[in-house]
């Protein structure tokens, strides 16, 4: 996620982005992650006016990956109720308990963490000027990526340092 808004990584943005398959991420993205949080509910409007869509499956976790509500919203209730579920996720979300510091160490990252390979929400680093917050963090290691990311270590370049044993697995 590299916006702010009313719908970020949920629902509306699985329309417009899964479901729009690579023309509709192409479209969203070409428009740019400044304009994202308007645009994605303009192009789900569309999308839900025009193609059969019947419900959608909201699944919120906690900050194990466990699966702790399931919300089955009709076609008429996604662009109203996704906020309220939005709210309760980012509440779910991991957090660290302090505001400052000089060190995070994160274990190991991947796709299947994250799609950024680490929830940036919880660093408060960001790889994009559209999202602020978090807390503040003066440097960020990494130390290995996790297998089934099959060496997608896209995120690295948000962080500050890393190992050399993942430097050379990446090579």
């Amino acid at each position: 996620m590299a916006f702010r808004g009313n719908y970020e990584s949920g629902l509306m943005k699985m329309i417009t982005i899964g479901l729009g398959k690579q023309k509709g991420a192409d479209i969203c993205h070409e428009l740019g992650f400044g304009k994202m949080a308007e645009n994605i509910p303009a192009m789900v409007k569309v999308t839900l006016e025009k193609a059969s869509i019947l419900f959608a499956v909201g699944v919120l976790e906690n900050p194990y990956h466990e699966t702790c509500r399931i919300e089955v919203l009709g076609k008429d209730e996604i662009v109203e109720v996704e906020p309220l579920l939005q709210e309760e996720a980012k509440e779910l979300a991991p957090k660290l308990h302090f505001n400052d510091l000089d060190v995070l160490v994160i274990h190991e990252i991947g796709k299947d963490i994250s799609g950024t390979g680490f929830d940036t929400n919880v660093a408060g680093r960001y790889h994009t000027p559209f999202i602020s917050g978090g807390p503040n963090i003066t440097r960020i290691v990494i130390l290995d990526l996790t297998d089934k990311s099959h060496g997608n270590a896209n995120c690295l370049v948000i962080a500050d340092f890393t190992t050399k044993r993942l430097s050379i697995s990446l090579s």
